[in-house]
């Protein structure tokens, strides 16, 4: 999670903490944001266990915050498929890969290369398939 993410659901929690309910309506009025977009915050926070959904009442959508709802959103916090985005302080902490140092080979079969089992496999499968008769 960027911290920009942090700092948006941080809002949505600030402002509907303490609402008794909410809709994704009230999301985008709020934030600015496009009604798909609040939806879509709405749902991330939902898989996160930050806000919790009502059951339907008149086909409405209502939200409710969690009473935990910021130690939620800190125990997320850098542990998302987000952690590393270059607007974050950590990126740098961490070394650069360097992926150099490869064998670039002209066929997929060379020697010295590959797991001995599966050639001695591959080419006990080659004589059988040769010496099987056509079905016609």
């Amino acid at each position: 999670m960027t911290n920009n993410m942090y700092m948006q659901f941080d809002f949505i929690i600030s402002v509907f903490r303490n609402k008794k309910s909410f809709t994704s309506q009230d999301v985008a009025g709020a934030t600015g944001y496009a009604d798909v977009t609040a939806r879509a915050k709405i749902a991330e926070m939902v898989r996160m266990g930050i806000i919790h959904k009502l059951p339907k009442v008149l086909n409405k959508g209502l939200y409710v915050i969690d009473p935990m709802a910021n130690e939620k959103l800190e125990s997320w916090r850098g542990m998302e498929r987000f952690a590393f985005e270059p607007d974050d302080d950590v990126f740098d902490k961490y070394p650069k890969l360097n992926f150099t140092g490869g064998k670039v080979v002209k066929k997929a079969n060379v020697k010295g290369m590959g797991s001995a089992f599966l050639k001695r496999f591959d080419s006990l499968l080659m004589g059988v398939r040769r010496g099987m008769p056509t079905v016609q």
